[in-house]
């Protein structure tokens, strides 16, 4: 159900509660539910550390990024909203924020950020652009949140890189993945990465097609390479 979120007169909107007037809210963690509004899928992924130069010339915006380039003291863009809504018009829509879940940060802090995931789209497909939900999971106990907050049957996003290189990494990623399919059982998966076969034929052979996009290390490679 909906929440208010009248402030009362004389106080400061601290946390942005503007961004989630009129949302659905997840239970048990106030998760915003954040619907995905692109239909087409991207033809490339663009930094948003690049989307100024790019100028808007196709692709959708990503945020797989260090989160201090997206939300620090010298890059507040995160609150200079109005700012970053005129520069994602210019491009074919938005992957949601990637903000940090690490394994061993407190809880408090990966429910808050999983929180700002789903608002930060929510505000966005509000002012009209295409939005697809960015998901981020760690061990099953993060499940309820991780998850909380997606539609089913669409479109999502998700990054391998960095997440599948050690083995235990591997393997809570390739169980978070099916569950994540077997809650919301998403159409089409854009993965920023590598897509190894024995993480992703189970869902494959379950008729989610799976796109893959060059990571930024992966292409400034290939680059040197030529």
């Amino acid at each position: 159900m909906s929440k208010s979120t009248k402030i009362r007169k004389g106080c400061k909107d601290v946390w942005n509660a503007f961004m989630v007037e009129g949302a659905t809210f997840c239970q048990p963690y106030d998760i915003p539910f954040c619907p995905t509004t692109l239909e087409t899928i991207p033809n490339k992924l663009v930094p948003y550390t690049e989307a100024k130069s790019a100028n808007g010339k196709g692709g959708i915006v990503h945020f797989y990024i260090d989160d201090y380039k997206f939300n620090g003291i010298d890059s507040p863009s995160y609150n200079r909203l109005q700012t970053v809504l005129d520069l994602f018009r210019k491009f074919d829509g938005i992957i949601t924020p990637d903000f940090s879940t690490c394994q061993d940060f407190p809880e408090a802090i990966k429910i808050g950020n999983t929180y700002r995931m789903r608002a930060f789209g929510y505000y966005s497909s509000k002012h009209g652009i295409p939005v697809v939900n960015n998901v981020r999971w760690g061990d099953p106990d993060t499940y309820d949140y991780s998850f909380a907050g997606l539609p089913e049957n669409s479109i999502l996003a998700i990054s391998t890189h960095g997440c599948i290189k050690q083995r235990d990494n591997r393997y809570r990623f390739k169980i978070g993945l099916l569950e994540l399919y077997n809650r919301l059982k998403p159409h089409t998966l854009l993965v920023y990465g590598n897509t190894p076969d024995d993480i992703f034929d189970k869902i494959r052979q379950e008729g989610v097609k799976i796109v893959s996009y060059p990571t930024y290390w992966s292409q400034r490679n290939q680059k040197g390479g030529e």
